[in-house]
């Protein structure tokens, strides 16, 4: 906080108003360095479909068993087009993480940076 007191009164009231997203970046940042990789769920499932999904589930596992890999390989692909690709990432399943869109996020983090850096770079110059 020693460097946060020399600037001015404007950029230290705009870093403060910004406090919820270094909270937000901060808890993915050390999660994804120590401990958990980033999960990118390869489908989301409407719960219209669960009843499908799980059938299917059962059928690959039955494939499975009998050693039929190439009804396995059929019955996944079917599986895999009950579900919708949604973007989302999470870190953990277990610490309260929620979802974030990543592309929306990955583009709203880089203009809060982008921001960020040019009213650094206009404080520098006062």
């Amino acid at each position: 906080m020693a460097v946060h007191e020399t600037f001015s009164r404007e950029f230290q009231e705009y870093l403060i108003s910004r406090e919820q997203w270094f909270v937000y970046l901060e808890d993915y940042r050390h999660a994804l360095a120590h401990r958990i990789p980033l999960y990118v769920a390869p489908y989301t499932l409407n719960p219209v479909k669960l009843n499908e999904h799980n059938e299917l589930d059962r059928q690959k596992n039955d494939a499975h068993s009998r050693r039929d890999y190439d009804l396995w390989l059929t019955l996944d692909a079917e599986q895999e087009e009950v579900g919708k690709f949604t973007p989302f990432m999470m870190h953990s399943f277990s610490e309260g993480a929620r979802p974030v869109g990543f592309h929306f996020q990955v583009l709203a983090d880089w203009n809060t940076v982008v921001e960020m850096a040019d009213k650094f770079l206009h404080e520098l110059a006062t």
